[in-house]
């Protein structure tokens, strides 16, 4: 969803605003009116189906995450063909216009084209999310090819790319369910009368829904000869009259310089979690950490290459690691390679080190470590820390929630990082004092924060820090990077500092330097064969929740004994 489409959503479903779904009218209801027109031929029953698609739109608002236009058509679509699957005749229209397609212009053909123009609507549902946008936009919408570039954050030839490959795909699919249409005719079709001017009344009764908000009490269902006989008339029309200026005289100031703290805050909690679950990566990750106390030195530092996947709650990191450290006056160095995974029901760790003969391996079952494994890599050498996911602290979403549950949250003022405005969010909360700088453009990733925690400060939920003998602990993560990668802002690099100490007793340091690369989202591997565990055959393993020896045979684990048989 573009961002300016997500703020006039939020403003709506969190405030009622009206003004803000006017725009969405303004915007959308002429592409909704002409799909409904469309499939239908019928206006005022065009017209009820268009309202009808607004009302779900009022109720659905809080819980709709595709694009706007994605999502109007698709409910206008259904709700148009539930109509039209009533008439017996339409399966004779449709191989009629099937045998012969060439001559859109007869009448014949004409009525034929209203049954063919049903089967893209519906296969246009069957599409990719990003195809299906850029055709709705074009053809449904009228919108230019620079502007549906600028919208989808995507180049111009991109575009034109998905325009052509979404055209062949439909023709496709037409031809499966028995209709033929070549390509310059499917597209002069699309082309043909599908945005129209939504007329007056629909205005109006729409106008109704925006200004009664999320309180909507009934479901609207009126036409036009409803409306002429109305005694309620004039009170439409003031409804009219109003959502009318709302429409025209629009408040033309960006959404941004509107939009409220609470909102801010989350729409970063979303940004950061609006990754689909499924992603793959290669990361370097450096990690530093120095432990300096009245008695001893500690001083280590990690350097990875690694690649990482992830589908839903399945998660694999494999690659090397070097380690260089000193303890007290003794400096050592050592290399690993690995492959850690953690799945639902286990959670399996392998590592071979360079001063080892054989490998180590071990696997637990417990759920409660799989789940605080999973947390702490997540948040860690995932450089999940991009994202606001902390070892200590917890994920962004849960952070945003604290800052706005403690009734201290403030705008504290705005800032440019490497030349990008942000909005610095503050909240002091018990668990400390979070500041964050958002930055809309980049899709209200966070640019920065810092967090700081003081004696009196709660350090995980159960936990005090003057449990832990901490006096103070801070944290700045910046130097953040963000591209866009398939239309979704992607943090890809960055830095973390964080000090903390118990007074004089002891202190510790720790950075983080993450690169991500080869990022692809959504790449639909099969977790089941992905993630699946292959070793050589009699691998000793060690399993954490039992004692003995345990042994990989024919693609499981067997004890000691029956290995032996």
């Amino acid at each position: 969803m573009a961002e300016n489409e997500y703020i006039l959503l939020k403003r709506f479903s969190t405030n009622g605003d009206a003004e803000a779904f006017a725009e969405i009218i303004k915007q959308h209801a002429p592409m909704v009116y002409g799909v409904c027109l469309r499939i239908l031929a019928n206006r005022e029953i065009a017209a009820d189906v268009v309202q009808d698609t607004f009302f779900q739109l009022v109720r659905d608002a809080a819980d709709i995450t595709d694009s706007i236009p994605n999502w109007l058509h698709k409910v206008a679509t259904h709700r148009a063909i539930d109509i039209v699957r009533s008439d017996s005749q339409r399966k004779q229209r449709e191989m009629k216009y099937a045998a012969n397609p060439g001559n859109i212009d007869s009448e014949d053909n004409k009525a034929a084209w209203r049954e063919i123009s049903i089967l893209i609507d519906e296969e246009l549902e069957n599409l990719d999310d990003s195809t299906k946008e850029v055709l709705i936009l074009r053809f449904f919408e009228g919108q230019k090819m620079v502007s549906i570039a600028e919208k989808c954050g995507i180049s111009q030839q991109t575009v034109s790319r998905r325009i052509d490959s979404g055209i062949e795909l439909l023709r496709h699919k037409l031809k499966s369910r028995g209709a033929i249409v070549s390509a310059a005719i499917l597209t002069a079709m699309l082309t043909e009368n599908i945005v129209q001017a939504a007329p007056a009344s629909i205005v109006k009764e729409l106008g109704k829904m925006a200004l009664a908000g999320r309180n909507a009490p009934i479901k609207p269902k009126i036409t036009t000869r409803i409306l002429a006989a109305n005694s309620k008339i004039i009170v439409i029309t003031i409804y009219a009259i109003v959502i009318g200026w709302a429409v025209i005289h629009y408040n033309k100031t960006k959404a941004d310089d509107n939009i409220s703290v609470q909102d801010l805050i989350n729409l970063y909690a979303k940004a950061v979690n609006s990754w689909d679950k499924s992603v793959t990566m290669n990361i370097n990750y450096v990690h530093f950490w120095s432990h300096i106390s009245i008695d001893e030195t500690d001083i280590r530092e990690w350097t990875y290459n690694m690649q990482f996947k992830r589908d839903s709650n399945k998660c694999e990191w494999s690659g090397s690691c070097q380690t260089e450290g000193q303890y007290g006056d003794n400096k050592y160095s050592q290399s690993r390679i690995f492959r850690d995974i953690a799945c639902d029901d286990f959670f399996f760790m392998y590592e071979k080190r360079n001063y080892m003969d054989e490998p180590t391996i071990r696997m637990w079952n417990d759920k409660s470590f799989i789940e605080e494994e999973q947390r702490l890599y997540l948040a860690q050498e995932y450089g999940g820390f991009l994202e606001g996911r902390e070892a200590a602290i917890g994920s962004a979403e849960k952070i945003a929630e604290v800052m706005i549950d403690s009734n201290n949250l403030s705008l504290v003022g705005r800032e440019k990082i490497n030349d990008v405005p942000c909005f610095i969010v503050q909240s002091k909360t018990k668990y400390g004092t979070f500041t964050v700088w958002i930055a809309p453009k980049k899709g209200y990733n966070a640019m920065k924060y810092t967090f700081s925690k003081s004696g009196n400060d709660i350090f995980r939920d159960d936990i005090l820090v003057s449990d832990r003998e901490l006096t103070e602990f801070i944290l700045v993560v910046d130097s953040i990077e963000i591209q866009k990668v398939d239309s979704v802002y992607v943090p890809i690099s960055g830095q973390s500092l964080c000090k903390y100490n118990a007074g004089d007793e002891w202190k510790v340091e720790e950075r983080w330097k993450v690169k991500r690369s080869d990022i692809v989202l959504n790449p639909h591997f099969k977790a089941l064969v992905d993630f699946k565990i292959d070793l050589p055959e009699g691998t000793e393993i060690e399993l954490e929740e039992k004692e003995g020896k345990f042994y990989w045979s024919n693609g499981k684990i067997v004890s000691e004994d029956e290995y032996s048989k």
